[in-house]
């Protein structure tokens, strides 16, 4: 078990996974490319935190099938594979700061998958991850990026590369994870002096 496993299975205690797709009071809607949607204005919960508050202490919210919202509602099972109905940039301006990002290669592209029902590009999902983040540098983002089907090692460096290229700086890396990102002290402080607010799974 490697420094990121042992990292998700502890944070896993903190994160609490759930789907948007109850009924929501009437709040001042938002628009996000052609939708529009009430929000109750959790985009920015985690610059309000202590600086001295560790990130374990922390119960982060998270969705399940997190860019399922991607299927289109025409596909066969559509019904049962979309876990949420909000953009993975709404759940996160929602509050939601752990996204559970499932993918298979698909020709010549990486797509978002459940089972065996194909969604839209991966590029896309972390493209929003990266607006949000650009908007909210406070914020911190953990995303769990798994392949729901076995992938080549082409594919695997796509993916590699997307993340890389993507998120770039801001990206808690290897080096990070053996140094100064030790869950057991790990402060809000330490992950906004350091500019890096996005974990990758």
């Amino acid at each position: 078990m490697n420094a990121a496993d042992c990292l998700c299975s502890a944070l896993a205690l903190n994160c609490c996974q759930f789907a948007f797709l109850s009924r929501r009071k009437k709040s001042s809607p938002q628009s996000i490319g052609s939708s529009s949607y009430p929000t109750n204005n959790n985009n920015d919960w985690m610059s309000k935190l202590d600086a001295n508050k560790k990130l374990r202490d922390v119960v982060i919210p998270g969705t399940h099938n997190s860019a399922s919202s991607t299927i289109s509602k025409w596909a066969l099972f559509s019904g049962v594979a979309a876990c949420q109905n909000l953009t993975v940039h709404q759940q996160l301006n929602e509050g939601a700061r752990y996204l559970d990002v499932r993918i298979c290669g698909h020709k010549d592209d990486i797509v978002i998958s459940h089972g065996i029902v194909k969604g839209g590009k991966l590029s896309d999902v972390v493209d929003e991850v990266e607006a949000f983040l650009c908007d909210n540098p406070k914020e911190f983002v953990i995303v769990e990026i798994k392949d729901e089907t076995p992938m080549t090692s082409s594919q695997k460096h796509q993916v590699l590369h997307l993340i890389q290229s993507t998120f770039g700086e801001r990206m808690i890396t290897y080096k990070d994870l053996q140094t100064w990102f030790q869950l057991k002290q790990v402060t809000m402080g330490d992950i906004r002096r350091r500019l890096k607010n996005v974990l990758i799974l």
